[in-house]
């Protein structure tokens, strides 16, 4: 239980909460563990909850069925990632399923538990609650960075808007994205080919060096010109 509290105390979801009163409000609101092993699905699309969870440790892979077959990835969630937490308070059924990828346990946190006013440490309480909703605004401007990315015909500029993205994100050129290629297709809403092809023209060119899931940005301005080509053709 020790190595639980430890890997909470160092999430958003837990962040500024008072140090005598973390134990006993973690200890209120009384989490399940649970553990999924690879393959198994841990939320079925379609399907409602009002749990939402904290992954210690596995890998789960959040995935989005669209009409003609495909599969779009909209989640890769590692240890210290909350998931569900949008649909748990939303009374609607899960847009999306999410299975292991790995082997993974799970501590879930109920809804019902938190919407209490009996809570010993209401501080706690009040705080954890607005991390809570800020993580899940975080979430509403990652999907909307997806839509913009999306709105972008040309499929280098697509990748230009992505790349730079990521980069701005971890707030360096050199970065490791969490897509293989596959996913990285799917993401962008392109074909894995064409997405091949035109990473390796970009490295060609000198603008990129890329390996597997790792990018370093040679020349941002030329990545950022890609962009700014695209924003001037919607005015």
């Amino acid at each position: 239980m020790e190595e639980i509290f430890s890997l909470l105390s160092t999430s958003p979801l837990f962040s500024n909460i008072p140090t005598a009163e973390f134990i006993p409000f973690i200890k209120w609101l009384a989490p399940i563990q649970k553990q999924h092993l690879k393959g198994q699905t841990v939320i079925l699309c379609g399907c409602s909850s009002t749990e939402f969870g904290f992954l210690l440790n596995g890998e789960l892979e959040g995935i989005k069925p669209l009409a003609d077959g495909r599969q779009l990835p909209v989640g890769h969630f590692l240890p210290g990632s909350v998931f569900g937490d949008v649909l748990a308070f939303s009374g609607q059924g899960s847009p999306v399923t999410i299975t292991a990828l790995k082997n993974s346990h799970v501590l879930y946190f109920s809804c019902t538990i938190l919407q209490k006013t009996d809570c010993p440490v209401p501080t706690a309480q009040a705080i954890f609650t607005q991390n809570l909703l800020a993580l899940v605004s975080e979430k509403y401007f990652d999907l909307n960075r997806r839509l913009d990315l999306l709105l972008i015909k040309s499929l280098r500029s697509r990748i230009s808007a992505f790349l730079l993205g990521e980069a701005q994100r971890v707030k360096s050129n050199t970065f490791c994205i969490r897509f293989n290629r596959v996913q990285l297709a799917e993401y962008l809403c392109c074909d894995r080919s064409a997405l091949c092809r035109e990473i390796s023209r970009m490295k060609q060119e000198g603008i990129v060096e890329s390996y597997r899931g790792s990018f370093r940005l040679l020349c941002p301005d030329k990545l950022s010109n890609n962009t700014l080509s695209f924003e001037k053709e919607h005015r």
